[in-house]
């Protein structure tokens, strides 16, 4: 794990785009601030967080990307409350593994659940 570990974004569903700089609140819930942005945005903002973990070309992965495996197939990046986390889970097979497991396989994100729906079938 790195030190990004705690790093988060944020998703807006109605903007469609991500925010890397947004307020993270008390109650879990996210909102950003612009001269222009109406209120009440916090209720709609979806938090991703960062795996502390990067792919073969050095980009981070965070909760809800997309992770092409080699040899394995395409992987959602899912945050496991029961157990405290991270699992990838196998799209083709609905199956998860721990993240030690894909650790032997070269990956690379090829996206994420919000840009990238077609991926998810």
């Amino acid at each position: 794990m790195t030190k990004d570990r705690f790093r988060f974004r944020a998703w807006d569903p109605v903007k469609k785009e991500y925010y890397d700089e947004f307020f993270l609140m008390a109650n879990g819930n996210g909102a950003i601030y612009s001269p222009v942005e109406e209120e009440g945005n916090e209720d709609r903002l979806i938090i991703e967080q960062c795996t502390g973990m990067k792919d073969d070309d050095g980009k981070l992965i965070y909760e809800g990307d997309l992770v092409d495996l080699v040899g394995y197939g395409v992987c959602k990046v899912d945050w496991v409350g029961d157990t405290a986390e991270f699992m990838f889970q196998n799209l083709g097979e609905d199956l998860r593994e721990h993240v030690e497991t894909m650790m032997l396989y070269k990956w690379k994100v090829v996206g994420n659940i919000h840009e990238n729906a077609e991926l998810l079938k």
